[in-house]
């Protein structure tokens, strides 16, 4: 596996620049805010006092204290945190001593920085090698379903007829196989979070990095019923194929109903990148231990073909050439699909 070295001028950059941030929140919040400390010169101390015994103060309370002895800025913008509490009995006289510790209030003002004056800078690793040969990884430049369809159709190509599972073009995407087996779901997990790198919102859960195909089976299901998120599932009949599309199923047995949205199963997806003679073109990990072609037979419309019992697709097949259904317990899952621009 390739090794990855940070570039230090960059680090150091970014740490000054999150500092800055960081001052300028503080000072925005302290103008817009009379009741906010803020952080900046802000310098604690601690209170002690002894009274006569009391229960029911606990370690984290707030207490409200006469500050009329602070200056004026102070008296709005401090709370007295208990940090400490101690009891005595002695000569049948009951003593408690309180500790706190002076903390500034957070702000309840709504800030805003202009993020135009600041601007992280951008690790960029270079591209790998293998065989001595420069292989960039490169994506469209266009939306997230045209640079999807080109990684994955990169990949085919390197892999076929070069690689298989068993020497596999190392140092390229954390989906190499560590294994050799059960890699599939690695793979399209590093297809997607690669194809996105430049698209997702930081503030929408991205695809994570899943091992079982279930666990973004599961998540798209609970995507849809919530509403949220980038990519939903949806029944093989409540939507034709689309370029970009992820087809899951499972070795398992089990269906879209049966399963809900906590089950675990051994599974495999593959991702559509073109649509033809009446089939779906899927490129998927672990096809006959390398990436390849799977094919799913479709409709006119481009619907999955459906038949037999259990409404599961007929005319099934993968990239070994071999149709699904019985005596074997497969059982599609879900298509899956994303909403990126």
């Amino acid at each position: 596996m390739a090794s990855l070295e940070l570039d230090n001028s960059t680090i150091v950059k970014n740490l000054a620049l999150a500092t800055e941030y960081f001052k300028a929140y503080y000072k925005v919040a302290y103008e817009k805010d009379l009741y906010s400390g803020g952080a900046n010169g802000f310098i604690p101390f601690n209170i002690e006092f002894t009274l006569d015994g009391i229960s029911g103060i606990k370690i984290y309370d707030k207490l409200v204290v006469d500050t009329s002895f602070l200056p004026h800025k102070y008296t709005k913008t401090l709370d007295f945190i208990v940090t400490g509490i101690s009891n005595t009995l002695k000569d049948g006289d009951w003593e408690t001593v309180i500790k706190t510790t002076l903390i500034p209030k957070l702000s309840k003002t709504d800030v805003k920085i202009n993020a135009a004056n600041f601007q992280f800078v951008k690790y960029t690793p270079e591209a790998p090698t293998f065989n001595g040969t420069n292989l960039p990884l490169t994506t469209s430049g266009g939306t997230f379903i045209q640079n999807l369809v080109k990684i994955l159709e990169d990949e085919r190509k390197l892999w076929l007829p070069n690689y298989t599972e068993t020497n596999p073009p190392i140092g390229h995407g954390d989906y190499t196989p560590e294994q050799a087996t059960m890699w599939s779901g690695r793979f399209i997990s590093w297809a997607i979070q690669t194809a996105g790198k430049d698209i997702w919102s930081p503030t929408i859960p991205k695809f994570s990095s899943y091992q079982r195909h279930s666990g973004y089976v599961n998540q798209a299901k609970i995507n849809r019923e919530d509403n949220k998120g980038y990519f939903k599932a949806y029944k093989y009949d409540e939507t034709p194929v689309q370029l970009g599309d992820l087809l899951a199923y499972s070795h398992d047995g089990g269906t879209w109903d049966t399963n809900g949205t906590n089950t675990s199963f051994t599974g495999h997806g593959d991702i559509c990148t073109k649509i033809e003679s009446g089939y779906a073109w899927c490129i998927g990990g672990n096809l006959t231990h390398t990436v390849k072609y799977a094919k799913y037979k479709v409709t006119p419309t481009n619907y999955l073909q459906v038949g037999g019992s259990g409404g599961k697709p007929s005319d099934f097949y993968t990239g070994q050439n071999r149709p699904k259904g019985s005596p074997n317990t497969d059982v599609f899952q879900a298509i899956l699909r994303f909403t990126l621009p």
